[in-house]
């Protein structure tokens, strides 16, 4: 078992070159690192820029999952509730309740699909239209907050990287492309 930081530091620093070498089916239990973990370090991450964002749109009766919704309306009105939920990776049973939300505080319109009576297009209200404007600095401040002290070279990296992730994670059979080092979890 991994008991100190310094012990921790070492296997990370062991095992950072050999994500592209041939050791990887060659870890050990004692090798993995939870705080060092790549979904533990997105999850903690995510968490506290979800915690910082609830406190920035708290004001306005807003979560993130409602600004996550107006953003795509934002972006491009007349989505439909299936097309917002593949945008803002939700299942639509939750995108329903944040549309039922945003439509009883005045910010969403939904309309019956000429086409397909069964589905409905979310339209932005005036107001939310109007809201806007107050909500991206807001968004901004969080975000700037998340990234203070990382220089712009390695917030590209950082972006870069995980933009590649979900289609490593898509692999046939749901297997990723490429398996990881322990330093790489």
């Amino acid at each position: 078992m991994v008991s100190t930081t310094e012990e921790r530091a070492d296997i990370v620093s062991r095992n950072a070159g050999e994500v592209n070498g041939s050791t990887r089916g060659d870890s050990r239990a004692d090798d993995f690192a939870l705080d060092q973990s790549l979904g533990f370090l997105v999850y903690r991450a995510a968490l506290l820029m979800k915690q910082e964002l609830t406190r920035q749109f708290e004001p306005h009766d807003l979560t993130p999952e409602q600004w996550a919704v107006l953003v795509r309306l934002w972006e491009e009105e007349g989505l439909t509730q299936r097309q917002v939920a593949d945008r803002t990776f939700k299942d639509q049973a939750n995108v329903t309740r944040i549309v039922r939300r945003l439509e009883s505080k005045g910010l969403v319109n939904r309309t019956v699909c000429t086409d397909d009576g069964r589905c409905f297009r979310l339209h932005l209200t005036a107001e939310a239209r109007a809201l806007m404007p107050e909500l991206v600095p807001r968004a901004l401040r969080a975000v700037n907050r998340a990234v203070a002290g990382i220089d712009e070279a390695e917030l590209h990296v950082a972006k870069a990287v995980l933009a590649r992730v979900p289609g490593n994670l898509k692999g046939d059979g749901g297997e990723p492309i490429v398996a990881a080092a322990p330093s790489a979890l």
